[in-house]
């Protein structure tokens, strides 16, 4: 079973992973942030979105695999640091004082890798997905 991405479904996670770049956000007002990895996630199919107290930012998703097994779980920050980048890429954040440091690139494309392979009934046991304040 191939689970490679095809090149649409890396340009996805690579304009998103930008969107996040350009729109980074401080802990505990990752609002925009959390309802753009909500949307992302629940285009995918077999995705629970599991619900998290009103006002909380950061989401927990859920895929059941198609045999059985353990649940594995990965976790990303989703918060800004109060830095100016100093870059110019095109991706470059737009917020004035504000950058994203953590390593969602390599976080969502292994995440995305694994959900792909669940979703094809190849991955055994359930797959979490958590976006979280780095305070957490």
């Amino acid at each position: 079973m191939d689970i490679r991405l095809t090149a649409e479904e890396e340009a996805r996670i690579i304009d998103f992973r930008h969107d996040m770049h350009m729109h980074p956000e401080l802990s505990h007002r990752e609002f925009r942030t959390t309802d753009n990895i909500k949307a992302f996630l629940a285009s995918l199919e077999g995705i629970e979105i599991l619900e998290l107290p009103k006002k909380t930012t950061g989401i927990v998703a859920r895929l059941v695999g198609g045999k059985p097994g353990c649940e594995i779980g990965l976790r990303a920050d989703i918060d800004a640091i109060c830095q100016t980048e100093d870059n110019d890429l095109p991706w470059k954040s737009l917020e004035a004082g504000m950058r994203s440091r953590f390593s969602h690139g390599r976080t969502s494309r292994s995440g995305y890798d694994s959900l792909k392979k669940t979703r094809r009934g190849a991955g055994n046991g359930r797959f979490s997905v958590s976006g979280s304040r780095g305070d957490d």
